[in-house]
């Protein structure tokens, strides 16, 4: 037990390390992203609609910001993050790995689902 605890150590803390870092990124890269909440290994934000083409760069850049490459042991990884995307928390929608294709068209069909 105590083996698995330890070789778990690593990721969790990992993990802990991307999640800050990107909100990091987020916050001093673009200003219409508002972070609502902070919760273990998920961030919340909300984003006020431009113009579309912005808002799927915006979006895009911020699952860039939250996959970074991070340096371990055995050479480097990513990890690999869930995106949701909604009008509310309540009503967001998965996509694992998201193309940028489907962003912009959830974001041109007047983000109603992805």
């Amino acid at each position: 037990m105590l083996f698995r605890k330890a070789y778990a150590f690593e990721p969790q803390a990992t993990v802990a390390d991307a999640v800050n870092q990107g909100m990091v990124e987020v916050e001093a890269q673009l200003p219409r992203v508002q972070l609502l909440l902070h919760l273990h290994d998920a961030l919340y934000f909300q984003y006020l609609f431009g113009d579309k083409e912005s808002a799927a760069g915006d979006i895009l850049r911020i699952v860039e910001f939250m996959s970074p490459t991070m340096e371990g042991q055995a050479g480097p990884y990513v990890i690999q993050n869930e995106l949701r995307l909604g009008m509310s928390c309540g009503k967001a929608l998965v996509k694992d790995k998201m193309s940028p294709e489907a962003i912009t068209e959830w974001v041109e069909k007047g983000s109603k689902h992805p």
